[in-house]
C-alpha cells in the first residue's frame, strides 16, 4: 500500500502534467471544464 506521501506526490505530478497538457494544446481547454468521471 503507497504512504499518503507517495499519494499526495502523485497527485500533484499528476496535475502538473495536466496543465502542461492545457497550455500545450488549447482544445483541451474545453475537455478540462468538463467534470471528469473516472
Amino acid at each position: 500500500m503507497a504512504s499518503r506521501f507517495e499519494i499526495e506526490t502523485t497527485k500533484i505530478v499528476k496535475e502538473e502534467e495536466e496543465v502542461n497538457e492545457y497550455e500545450e494544446c488549447p482544445i483541451k481547454q474545453v475537455e478540462l471544464t468538463v467534470p471528469k468521471t473516472d
